[in-house]
């Protein structure tokens, strides 16, 4: 008996089709690998570094000068700007953008009516700049522009903006640049929010840029103040201005970028 067992276990094991077949190997990332290497070679569109131009018609620099008495406020025109950022990497942007102080304009009534001032308050921030009807052309050409230059952004929300979502959502980051005003570049820091806006199949892409917060701006270290028509500084008319008109600017930006045609 015992040698007939011995037996029947033997020819079972050697049997092939009656031993437990092994499962076949799970399909794991290696079967992918051609796919995503085909992939990789085209990087996304989002990583593509992209010129923009600034459009001058739909955007805005508006700013308040509050003082003790009054807090007037005006607008600056847009000339011109330009714009490189790649989607997915906001923190390489790089931008300028150009205002045109012979342009500036302040809200008559936006001031009180006792607020004792001699001439209109427009006409007054163009003498504070140089720009009166007296200063020499050449000076006239020299502060006629204010011109901002973005060097990085930080602190940003999210590291990328996405253009074909149907509701973009808001980046909020720290503008990092120079100011270029009356002469004088000075360093600043203001926080923004930047936004993909909805764009029609062909039309070229826009980005929305905007203050968050204002800029406050010092005038002093602009040597922005008090002067008559000839651009000299009256410094018995600054504490009377200052009353009216302010120690700083507060600025508030609205800009919208294009990008250009060849890059729809």
């Amino acid at each position: 008996m015992r040698r007939t067992l011995a037996t029947l276990t033997l020819l079972l094991s050697a049997c092939p089709g009656c031993s437990k077949s092994e499962p076949p190997p799970r399909r794991t990332a290696p079967w992918l690998a051609s796919a995503s290497a085909a992939d990789s070679a085209t990087p996304p569109p989002g990583n593509v570094r992209r010129s923009y131009r600034i459009d001058a018609a739909r955007s805005r620099i508006q700013f308040s000068l509050p003082g003790r008495k009054a807090k007037p406020s005006g607008q600056v025109p847009v000339l011109s700007g330009k714009l490189e950022l790649s989607l997915s990497e906001l923190e390489t942007a790089r931008a300028s953008v150009e205002a045109d102080l012979l342009g500036i304009s302040i809200d008559s009534a936006s001031l009180p009516e006792d607020a004792g001032l001699a001439l209109s308050p427009t006409v007054l921030a163009l003498r504070w700049l140089e720009l009166g009807p007296d200063v020499p052309a050449e000076k006239h050409q020299q502060f006629a522009h204010a011109r901002f230059e973005l060097s990085s952004l930080e602190g940003l929300s999210a590291s990328g903006l996405d253009p074909s979502s149907t509701r973009p959502a808001k980046v909020r980051a720290t503008a990092v640049g120079s100011l270029l005003l009356h002469g004088f570049r000075a360093p600043v820091r203001v926080d923004l929010w930047l936004q993909a806006l909805p764009t029609p199949t062909g039309a070229p892409q826009r980005l929305s840029i905007r203050t968050a917060s204002p800029l406050v701006l010092p005038l002093a270290p602009h040597d922005i103040g008090p002067r008559n028509a000839a651009g000299i500084a009256e410094p018995g008319e600054a504490a009377r201005a200052e009353a009216s008109l302010g120690k700083n600017a507060k600025i508030e930006v609205d800009l919208v970028a294009e990008a250009s045609p060849d890059q729809l």
